[in-house]
């Protein structure tokens, strides 16, 4: 039996049916959560229901690999192109929504 990590109270209502995302990672650890996170930034399409989210990576913490953040930023840069990590360093990542039917993905 899965521990209850988070309790939040749940309203029904088809009101804002149409314009409301349910995020969900469930390969991240519990014990990592996004909570308090910086979101850098969102795109949305909503013709294909499709939500981009960049969030910040803590790049002064202990776990930051600077030379490497370095190097993966180098790595996304192209010929003549703008640089995607403006600071030099991988310092955020970028969250892409999946639509699931719950009904057809998911098992109870």
């Amino acid at each position: 039996e899965d521990q209850i990590v988070h309790e939040i109270p749940v309203y029904l209502s088809q009101g804002l049916a149409d314009n409301l995302f349910l995020f969900q990672y469930p390969l991240r650890p519990a014990h990592t959560p996004y909570d308090g996170s910086n979101v850098m930034g969102a795109r949305i399409k909503p013709e294909c229901g499709q939500v981009e989210l960049d969030v910040a990576i803590e790049t002064r913490g202990p776990h930051y690999s600077r030379s490497k953040g370095e190097q993966y930023a180098r790595g996304t840069e192209g010929e003549g192109s703008t640089p995607y990590f403006k600071s030099g360093l991988m310092d955020k990542q970028t969250l892409t929504s999946d639509t699931r039917n719950h009904k057809r993905d998911y098992r109870y």
